[in-house]
Formats: structure tokens, C-alpha cells, sequence
């Protein structure tokens, strides 16, 4: 008796999805002891020089910061055992299950970080404040990190002049897996404190990966309640040297706007040792 082809296509059994690729890395931050895993620069030059590798000393610290920052970039979790995640093991050892293309940039972000000068990324980031209407039209939307052109970075740069809010903050220098801090206040009566918070990690000798986030604190009102930090903005992109990417938060019809542009990107230590 014949089998009928429905019969034979219900009783197949279904395509196994292959798994994504397996690699287990040992990390060595010896590269990175003279930069050591801190939040400020200013804790970097406190730092002696009998006591600046403390990275080195403690892999296992650096790849923890590392794992942080790669499930961040690749919206993985960080302790899973799924099709995607990156994890440490005893001493330091990277465990990583990604789809190829991500594996390909964790494979060239570890090999970028056992350089001897890993590189480094100089940043000029600004904040307007703007109609979400108007940056629309120039494609700036929420939710998505988006390259720009000069022209536009201009235009949008007027259009917060002539109405809204303009506040350029200082320029900022990373070295892997530091995390910076800058800030600035615009505005007179209702002064408005904006902070950044930036880390990179090399992904390729003219590429860098950063984690940005832009938090805004109102300033103090006398008989008013105190107000927390409000994050605006907290985003990763891959960015290469002389590109501007823009990220976007919108509250009701105004949009604030966090401007990034690699200005330089370098093998150059960020704090010279004493």
C-alpha cells in the first residue's frame, strides 16, 4: 500500500536549525595594565606605578568588564547557555556562542586588545535640543543610532540655536574598557544638567565599538522635590574614524538629540604612567 506524498511530508521530521559557533578564548588584560580598568582619569594619576596593573593581576576583572560590554553590543545575555551569549570561566577564560557575523567581531575585538598599543578613540559628542518633528525629517528618529553627513549635523545644529538647546561637551579620550565621564548645563531659568558616560572597545584597527549613555538632571528649585537623573539615551554602535552617528530620545513633541563623531582613532597610551 502506497504512502501518499502529504503523508510522507507530515512524517518528515524537521530541519534541525544549526547551532551557532562555539569559542572559548583566554584573556589576558596585560596589554591594558597601564590603563588599568578605572571610571575617571583622575583616578588613573593616583594610581603608582607598582600598583597600575591591576588588571594584568586580575584578568578575570577585565574579562568582566569585557563580557559587560559585548553582551551590551550584541543584545546577548551574559551568564546563558543558549544560541547567544558571552561568559566567563575560571581565570579570566572568554566563553562565547554568537551568530558568525558577531563572532567574527569578537574574535577581531580580542585579537585588537592583545596588541601592545590597543587603540584609542578621541570623541567630540554634542547635545541638542530641537521639535522631534524636525529631526524626523532628517531621519534622527528614536531607537536607532543613525550615521550622519556634515550638512546634516549643521542644520540640525542651527535649528537648536535658533530655539531650542545646544550644549557641546568636552572632548573625550578612551582607552579599552575605560569608561569616561563628561557633562555640561544649558539654560538659564530652568538649568538642565546633561552627563555622558562612554566606553570603547577596538573592533578592528580603524573601528571602535561604544557603549554611550546620556543621562539629564534638573537643577535644584528651591521648595521643590528633589528630581533623580533621568536616562535619555543608552545605546552601542560601531563607529570608524571621522564618522558622526546620532542617537535620539523623544519626550512629547521635543527630541534630544546625543551627536558622536570619532575624531581620531590612534595606538597611543591615553595616560602617560609616572
Amino acid at each position: 500500500m502506497g504512502v501518499s506524498l502529504a503523508a510522507q511530508q507530515q512524517e518528515a521530521p524537521a530541519p534541525v536549525a544549526p547551532k551557532a559557533p562555539l569559542v572559548a578564548r583566554p584573556f589576558s588584560a596585560q596589554p591594558l595594565q597601564r590603563y588599568d580598568v578605572l571610571d575617571s582619569p583622575e583616578a588613573a594619576d593616583k594610581k603608582t606605578p607598582d600598583t597600575s596593573a591591576v588588571v594584568g593581576d586580575e584578568p578575570k576583572r577585565g574579562a568582566d568588564r569585557l563580557v559587560t560590554f559585548l553582551c551590551r553590543l550584541f543584545a546577548v545575555e551574559a551568564g546563558g547557555r543558549g544560541q547567544g551569549y558571552v561568559r566567563t570561566l575560571q581565570q579570566g577564560l572568554l566563553l562565547a556562542r554568537l551568530p558568525q557575523p558577531q563572532m567574527d567581531v569578537f574574535n577581531s575585538a580580542y585579537e585588537q586588545l592583545k596588541v601592545e598599543e590597543p587603540i584609542h578613540a578621541r570623541l567630540q559628542c554634542s547635545v541638542l535640543k530641537l521639535p522631534a518633528k524636525v529631526a524626523a525629517e532628517h531621519g534622527v528618529v528614536p531607537d536607532k543610532v543613525v550615521l550622519v553627513e556634515q550638512d546634516t549635523v549643521v542644520a540640525l545644529s542651527r535649528t537648536a540655536q535658533g530655539g531650542g538647546a545646544l550644549l557641546n561637551l568636552p572632548e573625550l579620550e578612551l582607552a579599552p574598557l575605560w569608561a569616561a565621564n563628561v557633562s555640561g548645563s544649558v539654560g538659564k531659568k530652568e538649568v538642565q544638567r546633561y552627563a555622558l558616560r562612554a566606553e570603547m572597545v577596538p573592533v578592528q584597527a580603524d573601528q571602535v565599538a561604544l557603549a554611550l549613555d546620556l543621562t539629564r538632571t534638573a537643577a535644584p528649585v528651591a521648595g521643590a522635590a528633589k528630581v533623580g537623573a533621568v536616562t535619555l539615551i543608552a545605546k552601542t554602535a560601531t563607529f570608524a574614524k571621522g564618522q558622526t552617528w546620532i542617537a535620539c530620545a523623544v519626550e512629547g513633541e521635543q527630541a534630544t538629540l546625543l551627536v558622536v563623531r570619532v575624531g581620531e582613532l590612534a595606538n597611543k597610551p591615553l595616560v602617560e604612567r609616572r
